[in-house]
């Protein structure tokens, strides 16, 4: 553990395989940001003079992307959101050295006397039992750990996590707070991104004169529409066709039009 005293650099390493953002992985996505965000918010509230930089490593190298360490809470923040693309697969055997190589030969790390790597794992089975042998084989006098949160864990759950024995960083009730306001903000925007979308769709169907489906009027407290009137079917028949009274009868009362064409 460095003293408070002295500056720590941490590099984070973001699961940013195509694996987080599909539908049978959101709930880790979301508890993957939010674990950044509380381990970014208490390391720098713990010590002003520390530093975070955030590292994406997958099997794609032109997904690879790096932010170089730094002690600006909006800008690490700013990064996260909209800086990382998520493709590829994540392989922790590439991942390791490649992150071990920014650490140790870049220039900008080498003003740090202490310096951390921290790696987000979220992505297949696989991935994480690597994770597990990676730290058992780095770990030197017990500093190095792994902490399994549940997906759909909630911030104060995350919170908890990570400050449990051995903890990876003591996250104080400030930094929380934070936290939860963003995530709260973040599913509000989902919720009106899906809303308007829901929206647009039905002026859509509007716009192609078809009914809503129900499942769209669901606590709207509309009725679905009437389904517009099919338009009259045309007939064209010339004077040499010969249709029998009961034909004609037959047609018109399906909604045909019968036009003669001489």
């Amino acid at each position: 553990m460095a003293d408070q005293e002295e500056e720590e650099g941490t590099l984070i390493v973001v699961d940013n395989s195509w694996f987080m953002r599909s539908a049978a992985s959101l709930g880790a996505y979301h508890n993957q940001i939010e674990a950044i965000e509380l381990y970014c918010h208490a390391k720098l509230e713990s010590n002003p003079k520390n530093a975070i930089g955030l590292y994406t490593a997958t099997h794609s190298a032109s997904h690879d992307s790096y932010l170089a360490p730094t002690s600006d809470i909006d800008k690490i923040m700013a990064y996260l959101h909209k800086g990382i693309r998520y493709s590829g697969d994540f392989y922790l055997s590439a991942a390791v050295p490649h992150s071990m190589l920014h650490i140790d030969q870049r220039r900008e790390w080498s003003a740090f006397k202490h310096k951390r790597l921290l790696f987000f794992v979220g992505g297949h089975k696989s991935s994480k039992t690597a994770l597990v042998s990676f730290v058992a084989a780095a770990d030197n006098n017990g500093n190095s750990h792994i902490k399994h949160i549940q997906p759909g864990s909630s911030v104060p759950q995350i919170a908890e996590t990570l400050s449990s024995y051995p903890p990876i960083i003591e996250i104080p009730r400030a930094s929380m707070q934070q936290v939860e306001i963003a995530a709260a903000a973040r599913k509000k925007l989902a919720k009106d991104k899906a809303d308007r979308i829901k929206e647009l769709h039905l002026l859509y169907l509007k716009g192609k004169n078809q009914a809503a489906p129900p499942e769209y009027l669901k606590g709207k407290n509309q009725a679905a529409p009437p389904p517009p009137p099919k338009a009259p079917q045309i007939y064209l028949r010339n004077k040499f066709d010969l249709l029998s009274l009961g034909t004609e009868k037959a047609m018109l009362a399906k909604g045909k039009k019968i036009l003669m064409v001489r």
